[in-house]
């Protein structure tokens, strides 16, 4: 009997030590998943970029933009650039890249359980802008809120992205000049 009672207490007081653990799901989705970008300079362009919280629970989030190349697999996954591995033909063109929310440029937004949003991604190319491609990501990042300094936490950030395809330039048409034919006689 004493045993049982001891160890019903040990349970009872772990029961009350141990910390109540709160995960959170992460459901933002984007649309569309690729954009495809071909700018003739002078020019700025605007497309659009949904957000949507699928969660039950408020998300805000933190956008960024991340330059990626093919992962060395060669399996159709990108690999984020570290800046010492940034080669642009313009180092200012991701400064002429942004988000907006109606007129009003942002770098977070907020959204509710369930909303959606409809942001523009707004890109400006001027006109000696240098013919080159850019690949980058804009990277939707949750941030957590604050926590007390009475608790421990642990957390993971969550992210969504969408991946831009951007051509600067003319497109070149390829000019080739036969000055030769041979071919054997058919019958």
């Amino acid at each position: 009997m004493k045993k049982l009672f001891t160890i019903l207490l040990l349970v009872t007081c772990q029961m009350l030590l141990v910390s109540k653990a709160d995960a959170s799901a992460f459901s933002v989705e984007l649309y569309p998943p690729i954009i495809q970008i071909k700018a003739v300079p002078p020019v700025t362009l605007q497309t659009p970029i949904i957000v949507k919280n699928q969660g039950d629970q408020s998300e805000t989030l933190d956008i960024s933009f991340k330059q990626f190349a093919q992962s060395d697999e060669q399996n159709g996954q990108v690999r984020y650039l570290k800046d010492e591995e940034l080669n642009l033909k313009d180092p200012l063109m991701m400064q002429r890249i942004s988000i907006y929310e109606e007129d009003t440029e942002i770098s977070k937004i907020e959204l509710g359980p369930k909303q959606q949003k409809e942001l523009k991604l707004r890109v400006e190319v001027p006109e000696n802008e240098t013919a080159s491609d850019y690949y980058f990501s804009v990277i939707f990042t949750s941030t957590s809120p604050p926590v007390s300094e009475n608790k421990n936490k642990s957390e993971i950030l969550m992210a969504a992205a969408t991946n831009i395809l951007l051509s600067v330039g003319q497109e070149e048409q390829p000019k080739i000049q036969l000055e030769q034919l041979h071919a054997p006689f058919f019958q």
